[in-house]
């Protein structure tokens, strides 16, 4: 693995016995050292070059739920709303402003072009700069209903949903039983591919340490050159240096380790959902 040297140098010759020998020990303890790093981190298989948002995928995402799942967990969670207004004798419905599906959209993708990790990188935005709307989902009741109401009937079917969980929780990486997955930020390959994109980032004109950070440093609502200079400097420096292939492929491995000490729990996860979905 690159950037781990546990190489013995060259030793002067003629030193004495004494000498040899700490230098030999000091050398010993520097590869322990190193060893220690490299078997910390986890192997990760070939590292695909990656251009495009469309070929981002982690092992987690076997355990997300499909995006008709998620419209479906939304729908659900409303009309369970609109029944709890019933029972007190409201006559509201909770309704969902835009539409779902349109919202919803392709999480995974979302996630590829708008990362906590990597940062912004979406080829069909970048001419708009670090831009990104959503839209606002407006739901609530169809007429005005005491607050009161509105709370208890949300903490009532916030109980009956799926983990306990308000729906909007399903559109991201699953985090069963509160247990969160890592984001190897300081794993040396990442810091190595990071280093890269910043140097290249540089040598555009923009400083910068950090990819997550870089389109909320120029304001992640900016349309102005600035923020559309950035964001095509950011792109092809991502491209250039392959810096998302390579966190995705670090970021496999990671994701496999919390996999496997965790199956259980992620099994019970996705099975929540179908069986959820399955009475409603």
């Amino acid at each position: 693995m690159s950037g781990l040297d546990g190489g013995w140098g060259r030793l002067l010759t003629g030193c004495v016995l004494v000498v040899c020998l700490l230098s030999v020990a000091g050398c010993a303890q520097a590869t322990d050292v190193a060893g220690a790093v490299a078997r910390s981190e986890p192997s990760i298989g070939p590292v695909e070059t990656i251009t495009d948002p469309s070929q981002v995928s982690r092992p987690l995402d076997a355990y997300r739920p499909a995006p008709s799942q998620v419209v479906a967990l939304a729908q659900a969670q409303a009309r369970l709303m609109t029944e709890c207004y019933e029972q007190h004798g409201s006559s509201a419905v909770f309704e969902n402003g835009v539409s779902l599906i349109e919202f919803i959209g392709d999480p995974v993708r979302r996630d590829a072009e708008w990362s906590s990790f990597w940062g912004f990188f979406s080829p069909t935005e970048v001419a708009h700069g670090y831009h990104r709307s959503l839209g606002a989902l407006e739901s609530g009741p169809s007429v005005p209903v005491p607050e009161s109401v509105t709370d208890e009937c949300m903490e009532s079917v916030a109980q009956q949903m799926p983990l306990g969980q308000d729906w909007t929780a399903f559109m991201y990486p699953p985090q069963p039983d509160g247990l969160t997955p890592v984001t190897p930020r300081s794993d040396s390959r990442v810091v190595s591919v990071v280093e890269k994109w910043a140097q290249c980032m540089a040598a555009a004109g923009f400083v910068v340490s950090d990819p997550a950070k870089s389109m909320t440093d120029a304001g992640q609502n900016s349309s102005s050159d600035d923020g559309a200079a950035r964001a095509a400097a950011d792109l092809r420096c991502k491209r250039d240096t392959n810096l998302v292939g390579v966190e995705v492929a670090v970021l496999a491995a990671y994701d496999q380790q919390f996999i496997e000490a965790n199956r259980g729990a992620l099994e019970r996860y996705r099975e929540s959902i179908r069986d959820f979905l399955k009475t409603r």
